[in-house]
């Protein structure tokens, strides 16, 4: 009576339960890191700005930012930052994040110029290279107004309504 042979149990079946309760395991620990990591982890302890313009302090610039110590550094909006900085700083062209884990953020912005001037009714417009309007928005940011909330009464005053609009081509406007 050596040979015992279970008649209720196959022989493979104790394998597969083992394989499917680790894997069940190995799902519930990932999962468990990610949330961990975008919430416990990586929380931001350092904001340094690189800025070489004279037209805004750095203060201006990370107040427009709005990075929160303490906020965690991977769920962090880089592109809603930056956009936000250059919708709010028109004359900031450009504003790069870096993210540095685990705790640090590096921004670098970057100023604009004037390129071009377009005369629109009784004002003039500046535009930089990537033909951004500088100086109108600018007024508008000054006057307390949302400068790109803005953008149907600044083309009201670049193309007046009731005046044909030109092409850029002299010889379709004959």
């Amino acid at each position: 009576m050596k040979n015992k042979v279970k008649v209720n149990q196959k022989p493979g079946a104790k394998r597969k339960v083992n394989k499917s309760f680790l894997c069940v395991v190995f799902v519930f620990i990932i999962s468990l890191l990610v949330i961990l990591s975008t919430t416990v982890f990586f929380p931001i302890n350092s904001v340094s700005l690189d800025y070489s313009g004279k037209l805004y302090t750095k203060e201006q610039i990370l107040k427009s930012a709005d990075i929160k110590i303490g906020e965690n550094i991977i769920i962090l909006p880089s592109k809603k930052i930056s956009q936000k900085v250059t919708e709010n700083l028109t004359y900031i062209g450009e504003l790069k994040i870096k993210k540095q884990f685990p705790d640090k953020i590096l921004l670098t912005a970057t100023e604009t110029s004037e390129a071009y001037c377009i005369k629109a009714k009784k004002q003039y417009l500046f535009l930089d290279n990537q033909y951004k309007v500088l100086r109108e928005v600018a007024v508008q940011a000054w006057q307390g107004n949302h400068a790109f909330s803005e953008f149907n009464t600044i083309a009201n005053n670049v193309i007046p309504k009731g005046e044909p609009p030109q092409t850029c081509c002299i010889y379709k406007d004959r």
